[in-house]
């Protein structure tokens, strides 16, 4: 057993759980020179402890950032992704007047427009709208025809050539997949039609035609 006299001091450190305990002989001469350097070493201990915890709490709250930002960085891409399906599937069940293009030339446009754009017409005919007694024009082009009606303008735009897509990017030769991807579903009629309408009172303003599965003639128009 040991004895402990006047020249012997217990000196306890307690940091957070952990107990260290520290019994120092010192001798009378040299007791305030060691007790400093003792206490220089403990102090510098303590400052190197704390940086350690500090650096790892600092560590712990940057993982947890970088754990909350990618998860909102995930719903905010998962509410991205379900907001372009629904405009994709809403886009893919309506036809508006932006779609009636075609050729370059669109429904409403007048005459000289389309004699601008495509030229002067290798054959003209007259026609005449029963549905609103009047008389109207046909031209025709390479692989385009063009109905007009007197004060209306464009009110037909019909072509059977891989060369004119429409605003969604339909074009002949296209699979029917494709129709359905862009315009949304519909049953094909008994002349191997599609219908799409527009507004309210359904108005039958675009129509693709397929053959053997795919687009054979697209025709976007006014239903007079």
């Amino acid at each position: 057993m040991y004895e402990m006299d006047e020249n012997v001091e217990l000196i306890k450190l307690k940091t957070g759980q952990t107990r260290v305990c520290l019994t120092v002989i010192f001798t009378d001469k040299g007791r305030i020179k060691m007790k400093g350097k003792l206490y220089r070493f403990i102090g510098l201990n303590l400052l190197i402890l704390m940086a350690m915890l500090l650096l790892i709490g600092c560590s712990f709250v940057a993982i947890q950032r970088s754990d909350l930002n990618q998860e909102k960085s995930s719903f905010s891409s998962s509410e991205s992704d379900q907001s372009s399906v629904v405009k994709m599937a809403q886009a893919s069940t309506e036809v508006g007047l932006d779609d009636l293009k075609l050729a370059g030339i669109k429904v409403y446009d007048p005459e000289e427009r389309v004699k601008s754009v495509l030229g002067k017409p290798l054959k003209t005919e007259t026609i005449f709208i029963d549905s609103v007694n009047r008389e109207g024009s046909r031209l025709y082009y390479d692989n385009v025809i063009v109905e007009i009606l007197d004060k209306t303008g464009v009110i037909r735009i019909t072509t059977d050539s891989a060369d004119y897509s429409t605003v969604r990017g339909l074009k002949v030769g296209d699979p029917l997949e494709k129709v359905y991807q862009l315009y949304g579903e519909r049953e094909l009629n008994e002349n191997n039609e599609i219908h799409y309408t527009f507004g309210k009172d359904d108005f039958d303003v675009f129509m693709v035609k397929i053959n053997d599965g795919k687009v054979c003639l697209i025709s976007v128009y006014l239903t007079c």
